[in-house]
Protein backbone atom coordinates (compact mmCIF):
# COMPACT_ATOMS: atom_id res chain seq x y z
CA UNK A 1 0.00 0.00 0.00
CA UNK A 2 1.69 3.13 -0.98
CA UNK A 3 0.87 5.37 2.02
CA UNK A 4 2.50 8.46 1.33
CA UNK A 5 -0.16 8.56 -1.88
CA UNK A 6 -3.27 7.87 0.66
CA UNK A 7 -2.12 10.28 2.80
CA UNK A 8 -1.65 12.92 0.32
CA UNK A 9 -5.44 11.80 -0.97
CA UNK A 10 -6.94 11.56 2.42
CA UNK A 11 -5.57 15.23 3.14
CA UNK A 12 -7.44 16.48 0.02
CA UNK A 13 -10.61 14.65 0.54
CA UNK A 14 -10.68 16.19 4.63
CA UNK A 15 -9.22 19.75 2.59
CA UNK A 16 -12.99 19.35 0.48
CA UNK A 17 -14.99 18.83 3.40
CA UNK A 18 -13.64 22.10 5.43
CA UNK A 19 -12.02 19.49 8.08
CA UNK A 20 -9.25 21.24 10.70
CA UNK A 21 -7.55 17.91 10.53
CA UNK A 22 -6.33 18.27 6.92
CA UNK A 23 -3.42 20.29 7.62
CA UNK A 24 -2.63 19.55 11.30
CA UNK A 25 0.86 17.58 11.77
CA UNK A 26 -0.02 17.29 15.70
CA UNK A 27 -3.47 16.42 15.62
CA UNK A 28 -5.37 14.61 18.41
CA UNK A 29 -6.83 12.12 15.57
CA UNK A 30 -5.03 9.10 14.70
CA UNK A 31 -6.20 6.83 12.07
CA UNK A 32 -5.31 3.21 12.16
CA UNK A 33 -5.46 0.35 9.65
CA UNK A 34 -5.72 -3.11 9.37
CA UNK A 35 -5.00 -4.20 5.89
CA UNK A 36 -5.67 -8.21 5.05
CA UNK A 37 -3.45 -10.55 3.63
CA UNK A 38 -5.39 -11.61 1.20
CA UNK A 39 -4.81 -8.95 -2.43
CA UNK A 40 -8.57 -9.84 -3.40
CA UNK A 41 -9.66 -8.28 0.24
CA UNK A 42 -12.91 -6.09 -0.71
CA UNK A 43 -12.41 -3.90 3.05
CA UNK A 44 -10.08 -2.32 5.49
CA UNK A 45 -10.84 -2.28 9.36
CA UNK A 46 -10.43 1.70 10.27
CA UNK A 47 -10.32 2.76 13.53
CA UNK A 48 -10.48 6.29 14.19
CA UNK A 49 -8.38 7.30 17.77
CA UNK A 50 -9.21 10.16 19.86
CA UNK A 51 -5.17 10.96 21.20
CA UNK A 52 -5.75 12.98 24.53
CA UNK A 53 -8.56 10.61 25.97
CA UNK A 54 -8.30 7.41 24.38
CA UNK A 55 -11.45 7.46 22.71
CA UNK A 56 -12.24 5.36 19.28
CA UNK A 57 -14.67 4.37 16.62
CA UNK A 58 -13.94 1.32 14.41
CA UNK A 59 -15.68 0.98 10.75
CA UNK A 60 -15.19 -1.33 7.80
CA UNK A 61 -14.37 0.74 4.95
CA UNK A 62 -14.59 -0.57 1.51
CA UNK A 63 -11.33 -1.31 -0.45
CA UNK A 64 -12.27 -1.42 -4.42
CA UNK A 65 -10.39 -3.21 -6.90
CA UNK A 66 -9.99 -0.17 -9.54
CA UNK A 67 -8.50 3.15 -7.77
CA UNK A 68 -7.87 2.10 -4.41
CA UNK A 69 -6.07 5.27 -3.63
CA UNK A 70 -8.58 7.28 -3.66
CA UNK A 71 -11.78 5.35 -3.09
CA UNK A 72 -9.92 4.19 0.34
CA UNK A 73 -9.65 8.05 1.01
CA UNK A 74 -12.58 8.91 0.35
CA UNK A 75 -14.37 6.11 2.71
CA UNK A 76 -11.38 7.11 5.30
CA UNK A 77 -13.08 10.87 5.19
CA UNK A 78 -16.17 9.46 5.54
CA UNK A 79 -15.64 8.06 8.67
CA UNK A 80 -13.80 10.95 9.95
CA UNK A 81 -16.93 13.45 9.15
CA UNK A 82 -19.12 11.03 10.85
CA UNK A 83 -17.62 10.08 14.05
CA UNK A 84 -14.64 12.91 14.69
CA UNK A 85 -17.14 15.08 16.28
CA UNK A 86 -18.84 12.63 18.71
CA UNK A 87 -15.01 11.66 19.51
CA UNK A 88 -13.62 15.19 19.96
CA UNK A 89 -16.34 16.29 22.65
CA UNK A 90 -16.21 15.32 25.97
CA UNK A 91 -18.55 13.21 27.47
CA UNK A 92 -20.80 14.83 30.21
CA UNK A 93 -19.65 14.11 33.88
CA UNK A 94 -21.19 11.41 35.57
CA UNK A 95 -23.83 12.29 38.03
CA UNK A 96 -23.37 12.77 41.07
CA UNK A 97 -23.75 9.03 43.65
CA UNK A 98 -27.25 8.94 45.24
CA UNK A 99 -26.60 9.66 49.11
CA UNK A 100 -26.62 6.76 51.30
CA UNK A 101 -30.12 5.38 53.13
CA UNK A 102 -29.86 4.56 56.54
CA UNK A 103 -32.19 1.85 56.26
CA UNK A 104 -32.06 0.70 59.63
CA UNK A 105 -32.91 3.98 60.74
CA UNK A 106 -36.03 4.73 58.20
CA UNK A 107 -37.31 1.38 59.44
CA UNK A 108 -36.74 2.58 63.04
CA UNK A 109 -38.86 5.92 62.19
CA UNK A 110 -41.32 4.55 60.32
CA UNK A 111 -42.28 1.97 62.99
CA UNK A 112 -42.42 4.52 65.26
CA UNK A 113 -45.06 6.28 63.56
CA UNK A 114 -46.96 3.46 62.76
CA UNK A 115 -47.30 2.66 66.29
CA UNK A 116 -48.03 6.74 67.54
CA UNK A 117 -50.91 6.85 64.45
CA UNK A 118 -52.42 2.97 65.54
CA UNK A 119 -52.42 4.55 69.03
CA UNK A 120 -54.03 7.73 68.18
CA UNK A 121 -56.71 5.61 66.60
CA UNK A 122 -57.35 2.98 69.57
CA UNK A 123 -57.72 6.16 71.86
CA UNK A 124 -60.09 7.79 69.93
CA UNK A 125 -63.79 7.27 70.49
CA UNK A 126 -65.18 4.57 67.56
CA UNK A 127 -67.66 6.07 65.68
CA UNK A 128 -70.89 5.72 65.37
CA UNK A 129 -72.62 3.02 62.89
CA UNK A 130 -74.42 4.37 59.90
CA UNK A 131 -78.17 3.91 60.67
CA UNK A 132 -79.55 0.88 59.52
CA UNK A 133 -81.37 0.54 56.04
CA UNK A 134 -85.31 1.30 56.49
CA UNK A 135 -87.21 -1.84 56.00
CA UNK A 136 -89.07 -2.94 52.79
CA UNK A 137 -92.36 -1.68 52.66
CA UNK A 138 -95.34 -3.36 54.24
CA UNK A 139 -98.35 -1.87 51.89
CA UNK A 140 -98.48 -1.66 48.15
CA UNK A 141 -101.19 0.23 46.42
CA UNK A 142 -101.35 -1.36 42.87
CA UNK A 143 -102.58 0.00 39.44
CA UNK A 144 -102.11 -2.07 36.22
CA UNK A 145 -103.35 -3.05 32.71
CA UNK A 146 -103.87 -6.29 31.77
CA UNK A 147 -105.14 -9.05 29.13
CA UNK A 148 -107.25 -11.52 30.17
CA UNK A 149 -107.55 -14.49 27.26
CA UNK A 150 -110.10 -17.16 27.20
CA UNK A 151 -108.35 -19.76 24.28
CA UNK A 152 -110.91 -22.05 24.23
CA UNK A 153 -113.61 -19.40 23.44
CA UNK A 154 -111.36 -16.99 21.67
CA UNK A 155 -111.68 -14.30 23.68
CA UNK A 156 -109.56 -11.62 25.01
CA UNK A 157 -110.66 -8.84 27.35
CA UNK A 158 -108.55 -5.62 28.55
CA UNK A 159 -109.05 -4.83 32.45
CA UNK A 160 -108.14 -2.10 34.77
CA UNK A 161 -107.25 -3.64 37.68
CA UNK A 162 -106.43 -1.61 41.19
CA UNK A 163 -106.05 -2.39 44.51
CA UNK A 164 -103.86 -3.41 47.50
CA UNK A 165 -101.49 -5.72 48.98
CA UNK A 166 -101.37 -6.06 52.89
CA UNK A 167 -99.61 -8.08 55.31
CA UNK A 168 -101.25 -10.84 56.68
CA UNK A 169 -98.86 -12.96 59.01
CA UNK A 170 -96.54 -14.25 57.12
CA UNK A 171 -98.30 -14.12 53.95
CA UNK A 172 -99.62 -11.48 51.66
CA UNK A 173 -103.75 -10.35 51.13
CA UNK A 174 -104.24 -8.58 47.88
CA UNK A 175 -107.71 -7.02 47.47
CA UNK A 176 -108.36 -5.58 44.13
CA UNK A 177 -111.61 -4.10 41.59
CA UNK A 178 -111.28 -5.28 38.22
CA UNK A 179 -113.07 -3.58 35.53
CA UNK A 180 -113.23 -4.78 32.51
CA UNK A 181 -114.14 -4.78 28.66
CA UNK A 182 -113.91 -6.44 25.20
CA UNK A 183 -115.49 -6.83 21.31
CA UNK A 184 -115.66 -10.11 19.36
CA UNK A 185 -117.18 -9.75 15.47
CA UNK A 186 -119.48 -11.94 14.23
CA UNK A 187 -121.22 -12.32 10.11
CA UNK A 188 -124.45 -11.21 12.06
CA UNK A 189 -123.22 -8.07 14.22
CA UNK A 190 -120.90 -7.33 16.90
CA UNK A 191 -120.73 -8.10 20.52
CA UNK A 192 -119.64 -5.68 23.34
CA UNK A 193 -118.40 -6.51 26.52
CA UNK A 194 -117.83 -5.15 29.74
CA UNK A 195 -117.96 -5.80 33.36
CA UNK A 196 -117.20 -5.37 37.01
CA UNK A 197 -115.92 -7.18 40.10
CA UNK A 198 -113.40 -8.15 42.75
CA UNK A 199 -110.74 -9.74 43.65
CA UNK A 200 -109.20 -11.33 47.02
CA UNK A 201 -105.88 -13.14 46.32
CA UNK A 202 -103.39 -14.78 49.49
CA UNK A 203 -99.85 -15.23 48.35
CA UNK A 204 -96.39 -15.90 49.59
CA UNK A 205 -94.46 -13.12 49.51
CA UNK A 206 -90.48 -12.35 49.46
CA UNK A 207 -89.98 -8.59 50.08
CA UNK A 208 -86.47 -6.68 50.38
CA UNK A 209 -85.18 -3.04 49.34
CA UNK A 210 -85.89 -2.72 45.70
CA UNK A 211 -87.67 -5.70 44.90
CA UNK A 212 -90.76 -7.69 46.26
CA UNK A 213 -92.49 -10.83 44.93
CA UNK A 214 -95.21 -12.83 45.68
CA UNK A 215 -97.32 -15.91 45.20
CA UNK A 216 -100.54 -17.20 45.34
CA UNK A 217 -104.21 -18.65 44.06
CA UNK A 218 -106.20 -15.58 43.12
CA UNK A 219 -110.26 -15.75 43.14
CA UNK A 220 -112.25 -13.36 41.46
CA UNK A 221 -116.23 -12.62 41.05
CA UNK A 222 -118.25 -10.14 39.60
CA UNK A 223 -120.78 -9.39 36.77
CA UNK A 224 -120.13 -9.23 32.85
CA UNK A 225 -122.66 -7.95 30.65
CA UNK A 226 -122.63 -8.87 26.32
CA UNK A 227 -124.45 -6.51 24.27
CA UNK A 228 -125.28 -7.67 20.30
CA UNK A 229 -125.19 -5.04 17.91
CA UNK A 230 -126.64 -6.68 14.95
CA UNK A 231 -126.28 -5.91 11.54
CA UNK A 232 -127.91 -6.32 8.05
CA UNK A 233 -131.70 -7.18 9.75
CA UNK A 234 -130.57 -9.43 12.08
CA UNK A 235 -132.01 -9.03 15.84
CA UNK A 236 -129.77 -8.88 18.61
CA UNK A 237 -130.33 -8.25 22.72
CA UNK A 238 -128.29 -7.98 25.87
CA UNK A 239 -127.24 -10.52 28.10
CA UNK A 240 -125.88 -10.59 32.20
CA UNK A 241 -124.04 -13.15 33.54
CA UNK A 242 -122.14 -13.47 36.58
CA UNK A 243 -118.15 -14.03 36.53
CA UNK A 244 -116.10 -16.27 38.65
CA UNK A 245 -112.73 -17.15 38.14
CA UNK A 246 -109.87 -19.08 40.10
CA UNK A 247 -106.37 -18.92 39.17
CA UNK A 248 -102.70 -18.61 40.48
CA UNK A 249 -101.00 -15.30 40.19
CA UNK A 250 -97.28 -14.15 40.66
CA UNK A 251 -96.49 -10.89 40.73
CA UNK A 252 -93.02 -8.81 40.89
CA UNK A 253 -92.03 -4.99 42.06
CA UNK A 254 -89.47 -3.57 41.33
CA UNK A 255 -88.68 -0.09 43.30
CA UNK A 256 -87.63 3.47 40.83
CA UNK A 257 -87.28 5.14 43.88
CA UNK A 258 -89.30 7.79 45.76
CA UNK A 259 -92.02 5.15 46.55
CA UNK A 260 -92.36 4.43 42.70
CA UNK A 261 -92.59 0.46 41.99
CA UNK A 262 -92.58 -1.14 38.36
CA UNK A 263 -95.27 -3.59 38.34
CA UNK A 264 -95.70 -7.25 36.21
CA UNK A 265 -97.29 -10.12 36.68
CA UNK A 266 -99.26 -12.97 35.32
CA UNK A 267 -102.03 -15.78 36.05
CA UNK A 268 -102.93 -18.62 35.02
CA UNK A 269 -106.26 -20.44 35.71
CA UNK A 270 -109.98 -20.79 34.28
CA UNK A 271 -113.46 -18.89 34.39
CA UNK A 272 -115.50 -21.35 36.32
CA UNK A 273 -118.43 -18.79 35.26
CA UNK A 274 -119.06 -16.19 32.75
CA UNK A 275 -121.01 -14.93 29.86
CA UNK A 276 -121.43 -17.17 26.63
CA UNK A 277 -122.80 -15.06 23.86
CA UNK A 278 -124.57 -17.06 20.99
CA UNK A 279 -125.99 -16.19 17.58
CA UNK A 280 -127.88 -18.28 15.34
CA UNK A 281 -127.46 -21.57 17.91
CA UNK A 282 -123.60 -20.60 17.56
CA UNK A 283 -121.09 -19.11 19.94
CA UNK A 284 -119.94 -15.93 19.46
CA UNK A 285 -117.87 -14.98 22.46
CA UNK A 286 -117.64 -16.21 25.76
CA UNK A 287 -115.70 -16.18 28.93
CA UNK A 288 -115.27 -19.43 29.75
CA UNK A 289 -112.66 -22.38 30.29
CA UNK A 290 -109.16 -21.90 30.39
CA UNK A 291 -107.61 -18.49 31.39
CA UNK A 292 -104.04 -16.39 30.88
CA UNK A 293 -103.74 -12.85 32.54
CA UNK A 294 -100.87 -10.84 31.79
CA UNK A 295 -100.51 -7.06 33.42
CA UNK A 296 -98.43 -4.44 33.76
CA UNK A 297 -98.18 -1.21 35.74
CA UNK A 298 -96.98 1.27 38.88
CA UNK A 299 -97.18 0.33 41.87
CA UNK A 300 -96.97 2.86 45.19
CA UNK A 301 -95.75 2.05 48.85
CA UNK A 302 -97.16 5.18 50.72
Amino acid sequence: MPWAQLEAALRVELRSMGSDLAGAAAADARLVLDLPCDPGATTVHATLVHVASGRAATEDVALPTDDRIRVLALGLSELVRARWPALATEPPPPPPPSPTVDVEALRADLLAEVRERVDAAAAAARPEPPPPAPPPPDVFVDLALAVSGYPAAANAAAELRAGVSLPLGPLRLGLEAVGAGGWAADALGDVALGGAGGAIAVRLGHLERGFAFELGPRLEAGWVHAEGLPRGGASGGGLDAAHVALGLEARARIGLGGGVWLLAGAELGAALAGVDAMADDRRVTAQLGPRLALLAGLALSP
